[in-house]
């Protein structure tokens, strides 16, 4: 059987991943590789230990392996509405383990945002960047049709039309220089990570 801890600290990584993944989607890889990426992550596992702890505290429990899986399934949940599983047992409104459980949770609030702010400004920035460079080797116009030949490959007709509608907008854009930049972060956005990294080879 697994150690608690580990069973906390592996739920944590599993719930940190999938936030992320639904935040950045297909740009989660690359946010992973980065400082804020590593960040959320030894925030959610440093998090659910705290929890875990406080709760051994508030429960009168030892090293307890079914305690260790609900607060590794739930601790985000447990951290923003504490009374919902602490209720019953940490007593006054002053009490040791509620301050406790309610420091963690401000404190968890604050940073989880941050790093989440943070990771969205990475990610802008590396795209940006992208944008620019491929800006710098190609002519938008070939860009343009790069997005297209994308969007004609599309077998989601759902997912066609989304990009079509992205495509049109882009190309409203009155600014020339906004339009050629937001016709690369187009494609960025909709080609593969292989195909944009083959074109920034000049493949």
């Amino acid at each position: 059987m697994w150690p608690p801890y580990l069973i906390v600290v592996g739920g944590s990584l599993v719930l940190a991943l999938l936030e992320l993944m639904a935040t950045f989607r297909r740009s989660v890889g690359d946010v992973l590789r980065s400082r804020w990426g590593l960040a959320l992550f030894g925030l959610n596992a440093s998090a659910a230990v705290a929890l875990y702890l406080a709760a051994r505290l508030a429960l009168g429990v030892g090293n307890d392996v079914a305690t260790a899986v609900v607060v590794a399934a739930t601790y985000p949940t447990l951290l923003r509405n504490p009374l919902t599983f602490f209720k019953v047992n940490t007593g006054r409104e002053g009490d040791f383990q509620r301050s406790s459980i309610d420091l963690i949770s401000r404190l968890y609030e604050a940073l989880l945002t941050h790093c989440k702010t943070e990771a969205l400004v990475w990610d802008a920035d590396r795209r940006a960047r992208k944008a620019e460079r491929l800006l710098s080797r190609y002519a938008v116009g070939f860009l343009e049709q790069q997005v297209r030949s994308l969007i004609q490959a599309q077998q989601d007709p759902e997912l066609r039309t989304q990009h079509e509608k992205m495509l049109a907008k882009t190309l409203a854009v009155p600014d020339r220089a906004d339009r050629e930049q937001a016709v690369a972060l187009v494609l960025i956005d909709i080609a593969t990570s292989g195909r944009i990294e083959e074109l920034l080879r000049g493949a």
